[in-house]
């Protein structure tokens, strides 16, 4: 069970329903995307730098993208 390696390996003590395998990185920005979205959210922050095409992914469902420092 993927939740027993994560906790053995990773120690992540994550319940099976708390895991959510996605088809890679844009797949699970979208999916985030559309649930802050439908919760009400407007903006998404990220670090910066961060990947570059989540301005995009974030734009396809209506979320502003605030950029944060992650280093000085």
């Amino acid at each position: 069970m993927l939740a027993d390696y994560l906790r053995q390996i990773r120690g992540i003590d994550a319940h099976p329903d708390q895991i959510l395998i996605t088809r890679g990185t844009t797949h699970g920005m979208r999916l985030l995307s559309r649930v802050l979205a439908d919760r009400g959210r407007g903006c998404l922050a990220v670090e910066d730098p961060g990947w570059p095409h989540l301005p995009e992914v974030a734009a396809d469902h209506g979320l502003d993208v605030m950029s944060v420092a992650v280093d000085n």
